[in-house]
């Protein structure tokens, strides 16, 4: 009887160690690690506004708590998201928009004309740029979509100028991979970008006069 339980236990060891090093000895799929891009630095300033533009604090933007994770989600169907857990956002992505946005007004508006939130140090700009995105990814149709509501308001943030709701697209026609998603909604936020900078020039010929008193 003791020679069988110690057999029994020295083929019991065997097994757990053959089949931990077979578990061992598995590789998994590794994650890759993706950033929105903003609008290249040599991108000419807009010539929409009448003179100097105006200084612009863009607030942090707020996202839905459905796309608030690491995971690039991907819409199946008005009622379905996934997940992609070998996809991930290099960063969170409520920052990445707020990131991006900020460099591209940047770009349209010309340097030191934009901060963003959290702000560095006093900033004495005219007008509050506030933003909820209500969507934000790819889909079977391979079009990449971003649904925002922006709000342009005083430097304190207390009067409200204009309110608008938009949705930009970006598609190539084809089911998008990874890459190219990231692409497409970097070009969604770019068209964003270039929207609102569109908006405060009407804004500020509109209501500047009453800003400077």
């Amino acid at each position: 009887m003791k020679l069988a339980k110690i057999l029994f236990s020295a083929v019991s060891i065997c097994l757990v160690a053959l089949l931990t090093g077979c578990s061992l000895g598995k590789t998994s799929t590794p994650s890759k690690f993706y950033v929105l891009t903003a609008l290249p630095q040599s991108t000419e300033p807009l010539p929409i506004f009448n003179g100097n533009p105006p200084d612009v604090g863009v607030a942090q933007i707020e996202i839905p708590q459905y796309i608030d994770r690491p995971q690039m989600a991907y819409r199946v169907n008005a009622n379905e998201v996934e997940f992609n857990e070998f996809a991930r956002w290099a960063e969170p992505i409520g920052a990445g928009i707020t990131r991006v946005t900020r460099q591209n007004l940047t770009q349209l508006m010309g340097p030191g004309k934009v901060a963003a939130f959290p702000w560095m140090q006093p900033f004495p700009r005219k007008y509050m740029l506030s933003t909820v995105v209500t969507d934000f990814a790819a889909n079977e149709q391979g079009v990449a979509v971003l649904s925002v509501i922006y709000r342009i308001a005083d430097r304190k943030n207390q009067e409200t100028y204009l309110i608008n709701e938009a949705t930009f697209t970006d598609s190539t026609g084809q089911r998008l991979t990874t890459s190219s998603a990231v692409n497409a909604l970097s070009n969604t936020l770019e068209q964003f970008s270039k929207e609102a900078a569109e908006s405060l020039a009407k804004v500020d010929q509109e209501y500047g006069s009453k800003q400077a008193e």
